[in-house]
Parts: structure tokens; sequence; C-alpha cells
């Protein structure tokens, strides 16, 4: 499935600068954070329920209309069975895609993110130093959207979908809302980036 996944991202991306209203690259820096609420995936549902969770964001608009983005969400998982333990999930992650600017200042993002998904099992009877921490791969999709409050400050509603790639493959999807800020990127930064 990465294959078709890597295939689908190309084409998607390929495909939608023409579409995309481009801001300078690295112009401005949108900082975020939300809490997040993921569905549990139905393998693992019974074994674990995700606890709302934080999420931290940052993104710059990047070259052909694009946006660079990178972020950082975190939430734990309680068990299901006594025999389990509980975990902190925290998903890095890195994603591109175009930003539409929509009437009234609103604006959408949709995209592509890979990064990784490490589960940090909490000391346990039933957890060895061995699987203390499991780190995989976790590749997907989001979409966002963006509400102006004022002209730098903002509500965000999203949705990221994202495979997991351990050795039975879970999908999971995390909705998230929260506040983003975005400024003038400080010249010293825009001249590290460019």
């Amino acid at each position: 499935t990465l294959p078709r996944l890597l295939a689908l991202a190309a084409l998607f991306l390929l495909a939608i600068p023409a579409l995309a209203q481009p801001t300078a690259p690295f112009e401005t820096l949108t900082l975020q954070l939300g809490g997040t609420l993921e569905a549990p995936d139905g393998r693992y549902g019974d074994l674990w329920q995700p606890s709302p969770g934080v999420e931290v964001a940052a993104a710059l608009p990047f070259y052909l209309g694009l946006t660079l983005d990178a972020g950082l969400a975190f939430s734990i998982h309680g068990a299901e069975a006594e025999t389990l333990p509980d975990f902190l999930a925290m998903h890095g992650y890195g994603g591109l895609g175009p930003t539409f600017r929509l009437p009234a200042g609103m604006r959408l993002r949709t995209g592509v993110h890979a990064g990784i998904l490490s589960m940090d099992f909490f000391e346990d009877e039933s957890v060895t130093a061995a699987v203390r921490r499991e780190s995989e791969l976790a590749a997907g999709f989001y979409a966002e959207g963006a509400v102006p409050l004022t002209a730098r400050l903002g509500i965000v509603v999203g949705v990221r979908w994202m495979h997991v790639y351990t050795s039975t493959p879970i999908d999971l999807v995390r909705a998230q809302a929260g506040l983003a800020w975005t400024f003038d990127t400080p010249r010293w930064l825009r001249e590290v980036l460019q």
C-alpha cells in the first residue's frame, strides 16, 4: 500500500498548485495549538480507548502555492483489559499541501503527511524493557479549515487520516480543533529557509 499511497500523493501534489493561491514562500509563519480526538481503530478499539489529546503545529507557505507543516500530537490510550498497559501516543509529522483562500478570509488546506507514531507504554508488570516503546512509520492525508477571528488569529478545525505501518496495519482518524496565530516570519529565519 505504500507505493500506491506515494503515487496518489505525487499526483495530488502535481495537480493542485494550479488551483492554489500562492503566498510568497516563507513570508508568514503560523503556529497552532489545539485539542484532538481520535477515533479508535476497529482492530484495537476493544483493547485501547484514546483520550482527548493535544497537538502543536507550525506551517509556512512554500513554493507553487504549497504549504509546509510540522507538528506533534499527544494522547493517552487507556487499556480496556487489566492485562494490557496504558500508553502515551506521540505522533510527530511533516506535511505538504496546497492552501486555498476562501471568501471572508477563510482558508482550506489539504495535503499529505508522513512521520513517526511512537507508543510509550506505561510501566506495568506486563511491560518488559524490550517493548516499553514502539515507533512506527505513519503516513496519510489531511484537510483543515480556518476561520479568522482577527487579522492574525483564527479558529482551525481539521481531520487527519493515517495508516500506521505495524505488523497488523492500523488506520487512524484524528479530529482537531484549536487556535492558529499567523505572523510575519522573522527575517533571519526567512534567510535561513531560502
